[in-house]
């Protein structure tokens, strides 16, 4: 990109150069500078002098960044260069002389038309113009429009140029003649626009690496520089008296056959050659065992591999003829249109995880990189089948899931073994005791039974309410700011934080969380009344609340100046089933299992850090997505 601007403001300098000289060359009368390469030679006209400097300008504009005032130069410029070339035709239409022609300097009579450009140049420069006006607009179509007109502008420059190289009169030679100079600047003029224009149209073709590039550039080239020289030579062995018309006519057929021959047959071979590139790539191609996939940037299949036959069951044909969103798993659909739909602003490689319907019906889950190039609109992907690695997934998931839940089976197995087992004790031995009893002692043995009766209530519903939250993992989640949730609870703590002279903070960076209301308060319930509970009496209780944001996971943390816990003693039973580590009347060792079992029924985790008598840290992560449930049925 560097190199192509260098050279397009090389040109661009040089065109000034020229017309500048030969500007001087008129304002001084001095001939040599007119013509530039010959006195004898037709000189340049000044119009034609001011057309080429305008041009050389708006090259150089062009290659700098883009800016309004730049943008209204060329415009203004191309204009000028326009009106100057349709004007000059008009006057050679119509015969009627605008004035244009001598507007800065005079040509003797001797020319015809003093100071005019021909009408070949004036036509040229109505083209130019037009052509630099064409690339202003936002118009699909322009490249092409002003490509071919430019390969007209080559084509008329060609007519006169070769016509004086090879001494030819042709009728009306004094309007149509053109200087070598003013060609030569034509013929740049022309180089330069295909140059900056080498990645648009069909100008790309020919400075393309691709076979149609090859193939342009190895027959172009041979005929624009062999034929021209051939054709000299026929016409200069005439002139000789080596031999007649008939004899140069003779002499042009069997060069420019030698030379179209020459021309088919390294054709050929290049054909060769790229065919049998294009036979080992497709052997390539084809021998992957994923899919290779090359497609238009909306989706249209062009080119599959063997492999989309073999993985998929659809036939190369089926492939090619239909769009890639027709394979897609109506699930994922939008996932890829998204994937799309960014390449159109951004061709960035990227990759996408997807399901993919096979011809017998049933889902594949497939991993697709792509990248896209935007010159040939291309989208070329390859997708790897990875559906017995999701299915492994999802069965070791599976097996975490049941080996947690055997974990917590075994956990209420314990709870009934020993609370519940005590508790039906106690009412057998009060069973048999009331038996024995005397009427008068049967009213105080019947109170105890309403006591253990009241206990044994009250641990079947905490064990039944644990068993609610870890089958509850679908309750509809909602927008809670943490700060109203942090209000309320000290509200319902009010006395106990009061009697306590509890100091608490907060530092709220995230503010809110899509999570269970009520999961959410019974979680800064248990975790406040908690620190309350197990205070130290030798200093004021200080809790500090704070959320932020870690690996795109909301963490809360809840840090007291309590009592504190020996972890390498009690570590493991820390949110156990009624396990308390201090001694307070009204610990039940229920709260940190219940919010352990909430926090984790949602997907979460919860963690402590301890020192005893200095601090405790409950660390929760809330994780965005709820946990999977697992599908069980419960029988009485």
């Amino acid at each position: 990109m560097h190199k192509t601007i260098t050279m397009i403001r090389g040109v661009a300098v040089a065109l000034c150069f020229v017309a500048v000289v030969v500007l001087v060359g008129w304002q001084l009368n001095i001939p040599a500078l007119k013509s530039i390469l010959s006195r004898d030679m037709v000189p340049m006209v000044a119009n034609s002098a001011i057309c080429f400097l305008f041009a050389g300008i708006i090259f150089f504009l062009s290659t700098l960044r883009k800016s309004r005032v730049s943008e209204m130069v060329i415009r203004f410029l191309s204009t000028l260069i326009m009106l100057l070339g349709a004007l000059t035709v008009i006057e050679y239409i119509t015969d009627i002389n605008f004035g244009i022609d001598q507007f800065l300097f005079s040509q003797p009579a001797y020319a015809g038309n003093p100071g005019r450009m021909s009408i070949l140049s004036a036509l040229n420069f109505f083209i130019i113009g037009t052509c630099f006006l064409l690339d202003r607009l936002d118009w699909g179509y322009k490249k092409f429009i002003g490509q071919y007109a430019m390969l007209l502008v080559f084509f008329i420059t060609l007519y006169p140029f070769a016509g004086t190289i090879f001494g030819a009169i042709h009728f009306g030679s004094l309007n149509t003649t053109m200087a070598i100079s003013t060609a030569l600047c034509f013929m740049l003029v022309t180089t330069i626009y295909f140059v900056s224009h080498s990645n648009k149209g069909w100008a790309s073709s020919l400075f393309a690496d691709n076979v149609a590039g090859v193939l342009i550039r190895r027959i172009l080239i041979p005929v624009a520089l062999i034929y021209p020289v051939f054709a000299f030579l026929s016409v200069q062995g005439q002139k000789a008296g080596l031999y007649n018309t008939e004899g140069g006519s003779v002499f042009m057929m069997v060069s420019s056959l030698a030379l179209f021959t020459t021309i088919v047959l390294i054709t050929a071979q290049t054909i060769s050659r790229l065919d049998h590139e294009k036979d080992q790539f497709k052997k390539f191609f084809d021998l992957s065992s994923e899919i290779l996939m090359i497609a238009d940037m909306d989706g249209s299949i062009k080119l599959v591999s063997k492999a989309f036959t073999k993985v998929l069951g659809y036939s190369n044909q089926e492939g090619v003829n239909n769009s890639f969103f027709h394979f897609v798993h109506p699930e994922d659909i939008q996932v890829v249109k998204s994937h799309f739909d960014q390449l159109q602003k951004d061709t960035v490689p990227g990759t996408f995880q997807i399901q993919m319907k096979s011809k017998a019906g049933n889902s594949r889950h497939f991993l697709w990189s792509y990248a896209a190039d935007k010159k040939t609109n291309s989208l070329y992907a390859a997708g790897y089948d990875i559906t017995e690695i999701k299915e492994a997934q999802q069965v070791r998931e599976l097996a975490k899931r049941l080996s947690h839940q055997n974990e917590q089976l075994a956990g209420f197995a314990h709870i009934v073994s020993h609370n519940l087992r005590s508790h039906v004790g106690n009412l057998n031995s009060l069973l048999h005791l009331h038996k024995q009893a005397g009427e008068d002692e049967r009213q105080t043995f019947f109170q105890m039974f309403e006591k253990v009766a009241q206990h044994l209530s009250g641990t079947l519903n905490d064990l039944m309410e644990t068993l609610r939250i870890k089958q509850d993992t679908s309750r509809e989640r909602h927008v809670i700011h943490f700060e109203q949730v942090l209000t309320k609870t000290k509200e319902i703590l009010a006395s106990q934080i009061l009697e306590s002279n509890a100091f608490i903070t907060h530092h709220f960076k995230t503010q809110s969380i899509e999570y269970p209301g009520i999961y959410l308060e019974s979680i800064f319930l248990n975790l406040l009344s908690n620190a309350i509970k197990y205070r130290s009496d030798r200093r004021q209780l200080h809790v500090h609340l704070e959320t932020s944001m870690v690996a795109n996971e909301v963490v809360l943390t809840a840090e007291d100046n309590g009592l504190g816990i020996d972890l390498e003693r009690h570590g493991d039973k820390m949110f156990g089933f009624y396990n308390t580590f201090h001694e307070r009347k009204d610990s039940k060792g229920v709260g940190l299992f219940i919010t352990k079992t909430q926090i984790e029924a949602m997907g979460g985790s919860i963690s402590v850090e301890s020192e005893v008598d200095k601090r405790t840290i409950f660390k929760v992560v809330f994780n965005k997505a709820p946990a999977q449930p697992l599908t069980t049925s419960i029988s009485n």
